[in-house]
């Protein structure tokens, strides 16, 4: 009887169910060298370098690299998922089976799938399987606009917003959600967010049905080029 109640006492006293941590570790690789990164910036050369992630769960990311930081401050602020992934329904750019061309693309509202389906069908430069963990590496040389690839020396911004969903492919969620009243509410964090999608009819007024995975983890820092 003691013994229970230690254990009740010990338990309720918990802040919730006992969940696994879901690890991930995000490093940023130029000539061959770790670039350290300070509260959530990271200060490159606009040269070739690589993106290196350590999951414990299975590769699956929708990755969104933009010049404006409307989406990754939402993402940041703790906009609720649904919210993001109009950004990343419908609207994705290819990249080829283990990024041959090593490429990204600046957008407003496209992602990328970043996805690893065994050895023979990923998108990452390099995969690495060790104890359950998975070691990706994506390497980036150049960027893709108006057609054609260009040096990633000539891309003409300073700085890159990114902002990543790892989600859970076995999962499937249905929700409606609306933009609208989050645009019309004064007190909404999110107000400008859903403000800008619908000027730039990102999204429409009515409410609309999504269909999207639970979310592992979010991802979001800032890539600001250095002379």
């Amino acid at each position: 009887m003691r013994l229970f109640l230690i254990l009740f006492l010990l338990f309720s006293a918990l802040p919730g169910p006992l969940i696994a941590q879901k690890k991930t570790d995000l490093r940023i690789l130029q000539d061959g060298k770790e670039i350290p990164m300070s509260a959530g910036t990271v200060q490159i050369k606009k040269k070739p370098f690589a993106i290196k992630l350590t999951l414990l769960d299975e590769p699956s990311l929708k990755i969104n690299f933009s010049k404006s930081d409307h989406i990754y401050r939402a993402a940041r602020e703790g906009i609720d998922t649904p919210y993001l992934f109009p950004f990343w329904t419908g609207c994705s750019y290819a990249v080829t089976f283990f990024n041959r061309h090593r490429h990204i693309i600046l957008s407003e509202d496209a992602n990328n799938h970043w996805f690893y389906d065994g050895p023979r069908e990923h998108n990452f430069t390099t995969v690495r399987v060790k104890q359950n963990r998975f070691i990706l590496l994506y390497e980036i040389g150049q960027y893709y606009a108006e057609g054609r690839f260009h040096p990633l020396e000539k891309l003409p911004v300073k700085q890159v917003y990114v902002t990543a969903i790892h989600f859970d492919n076995r999962s499937k969620i249905v929700k409606r959600i609306s933009f609208k009243p989050l645009a019309d509410d004064q007190a909404s964090p999110w107000r400008a967010f859903a403000r800008w999608a619908l000027e730039q009819k990102y999204v429409g007024e009515d409410e609309i049905t999504l269909r999207y995975r639970a979310e592992i983890k979010r991802i979001t820092f800032i890539i600001e080029f250095i002379p």
